[in-house]
């Protein structure tokens, strides 16, 4: 199995896309392209012939190549995903918890179909904001883990902490219903 990421820096500090289903990664690719620049652009061309379309965008954005990493991954089941944030400059908010690899895949493709805001509880009267899906999941991170990894997390009580953000299905449903 092959694991797909593209970072939004050298020092891979945020993830914008973080998966393993080929197709998704193309069309993320292609959503980044300059359509009046390229209009030809489909998923049906090759990775590297995106990435340069890509690299070259004219809004000084684009997807530069070095910040793309194709992965072997086998025996990688479950991921460890971490949330991070900052409220008003006034706390850092954290937290992690263990999923399954396809758990994070859903989870990261419910986050990249909210195009509306959403808002989320911190705590008493505080919530978060963002201004779709796709800048709430740029305070995620994520690191795959084997069975054994994620087990002994999950003997030790360790396999969350913290505020996870909304990470469940039926949640990421609700804020994308609002």
């Amino acid at each position: 199995m092959k694991r797909y990421t593209i970072y939004y820096d050298k020092d891979k500090e945020g993830i914008l896309y973080q998966g393993t289903d080929k197709e998704e990664f193309i069309e993320c690719l292609v959503d980044d392209i300059d359509r009046d620049k390229y209009p030809d652009t489909n998923s049906k061309m090759s990775i590297e012939k995106l990435l340069k379309r890509s690299a070259v965008s004219d809004e000084g954005g684009g997807i530069d190549p070095a910040l793309v990493f194709i992965e072997n991954i086998e025996d990688l089941d479950f991921v460890l995903v971490s949330y991070e944030a900052n409220w008003a400059d006034e706390m850092d908010i954290e937290g992690h918890y263990v999923c399954t690899a396809d758990e994070w895949a859903v989870t990261q493709k419910l986050f990249r179909s909210i195009k509306t805001e959403i808002s989320y509880c911190i705590g008493t009267n505080e919530e978060i904001e963002y201004s779709n899906g796709t800048s709430a999941l740029a305070n995620f991170s994520s690191r795959p883990l084997t069975t054994k990894q994620a087990e002994v997390l999950y003997e030790l009580g360790l396999d969350t902490a913290g505020f996870t953000g909304p990470c469940a299905e039926e949640e990421l449903e609700i804020l994308d219903d609002d």
